[in-house]
């Protein structure tokens, strides 16, 4: 739990797919979160490239009734921060 009562989730998928949590305890009113993914698993900045894998805003997660549900794109990091 952060000091201004927030809270912050990280999560990984390889293929996609989606995901329930009971937040016990927690009673958030909005989520939000960020991305980080590519086409390919291995994808990596290099100088060349330096923008092939870059942050980005995440509107895959909501929550209702005391649940969070998350839509998790295939090889992703996702963070979430639930309010």
């Amino acid at each position: 739990m952060l000091p201004d009562g927030a809270a912050k989730a990280g999560v990984f998928e390889l293929h996609g797919g989606k995901v329930t949590v009971k937040m016990d305890g927690l009673n958030p009113v909005s989520v939000s979160g960020r991305v980080l993914t590519a086409p390919a698993i291995n994808a990596h900045n290099t100088f060349a490239n330096p923008q092939a894998v870059k942050p980005a805003a995440f509107t895959g997660a909501q929550v209702a009734g005391g649940l969070l549900t998350v839509a998790l794109p295939p090889k992703s990091v996702v963070v979430l921060e639930l309010q």
